[in-house]
C-alpha cells in the first residue's frame, strides 16, 4: 500500500505547504483521504490520474478538508470524461454542503447532474461502514461544536491507516492508533496557549501522548510554520511533507 501526501499544511498553507489531501493506493485501487482546495492542482502536479480515484474520505466540514471536492467533481465531468462511480464518505451534511458550494461558485450549474454515479456515504462517530472492500471506522474528534468531526481508521488488504483529522487531545487517540500500521496525526499548534479554543493538537500534546500510542509509525501533518519547526525535536514521529510517498 502506498500513500502520497499531496498537502501537509494547515488551513493557511503553513510553511508554504498545501492543504490536507492524501492519495492512498491499495490492491483495490486508489482513493483520497481529505480534499483541501488545492487537491485538483496537486493531483496533476504529482502526475496522478484523477480517474483512478474511486473514493474520497472527508473527516469534517471545514474548507481546507472538503473545499476541493467541487473542483474534483467538475474536472471529472468537464475534463476527464469520467464514467466510473465516485464514492464520497464523510459527515452526514457533506453532500448538501458540496452542492451549496458548487452553487456558490457556479450559479448556473446543476449540482445534481453528473455523467457518472456519485455515491454519498454518511459516516457518524461510532459507526463503521464498508465501501469498495475497505472498512472505515469513525471516532468522535475533539474539534467541532456540533460533534460531526471524525477521526477514522481505514482497513484494506490487512493494513490499517489511522487518521486524526483535525482534533484536540480529548479524542480517543489511543484507541484510534491501536495496532495501526501508521497514524497520520495533525499537529497544528506549538503550544496550547497559542489558541486554547482551537481544538487542535500541539507539539506539547504529541510529546506527552506519543509513548502511549501502540502504533508502528506516526506521521505528523496539518502543520503550521511554527509547529513544523518545533516538531523537529519530537521522538518517535516523522514529519510529513508535500510529495512524500510512504509504503506500508
Amino acid at each position: 500500500m502506498r500513500l502520497t501526501f499531496l498537502g501537509t499544511g494547515h488551513a493557511f498553507f503553513g510553511a508554504g505547504r498545501a492543504q490536507s489531501a492524501i492519495v492512498v493506493e491499495d490492491a483495490a485501487g486508489a482513493w483520497l483521504l481529505e480534499c483541501g482546495v488545492t487537491t485538483s492542482y496537486l493531483l496533476k502536479r504529482q502526475g496522478i490520474d484523477a480517474r483512478s480515484l474511486q473514493m474520497a474520505v472527508v473527516t469534517h466540514l471545514h474548507g481546507d478538508h472538503f473545499g476541493g471536492l467541487p473542483f474534483v467533481l467538475l474536472s471529472a465531468r468537464e475534463e476527464e470524461q469520467r464514467a466510473s462511480p465516485l464514492h464520497v464518505v464523510g459527515p452526514r451534511a457533506l453532500g448538501t454542503r458540496v452542492k451549496d458550494l458548487l452553487r456558490a461558485l457556479y450559479a448556473e450549474l446543476d449540482p445534481d447532474q453528473w455523467p457518472f454515479a456519485l455515491e454519498h456515504h454518511a459516516l457518524s462517530p461510532g459507526q463503521s461502514i464498508d465501501v469498495l472492500g475497505r472498512r472505515i471506522q469513525a471516532f468522535a474528534a475533539d474539534h467541532m461544536h456540533d460533534g460531526t468531526a471524525l477521526c477514522v481508521r481505514v482497513e484494506s488488504e490487512g493494513k490499517v491507516i489511522a487518521f486524526t483529522g483535525d482534533t484536540g487531545r480529548l479524542a480517543p487517540l489511543s484507541e484510534l492508533a491501536d495496532k495501526a500500521d501508521v497514524l497520520i496525526c495533525e499537529c497544528t499548534l506549538t503550544e496550547a496557549s497559542q489558541a486554547p479554543e482551537a481544538k487542535h493538537l500541539t507539539v506539547e500534546d504529541i510529546a506527552r501522548l506519543r509513548p502511549s500510542w501502540n502504533v508502528r509509525r506516526v506521521l505528523l501533518t496539518h502543520l503550521s510554520t511554527g509547529s513544523r519547526r518545533a516538531a523537529q525535536v519530537l521522538k518517535g514521529v516523522e514529519i510529513a511533507d508535500d510529495g512524500l510517498q510512504l509504503e506500508i
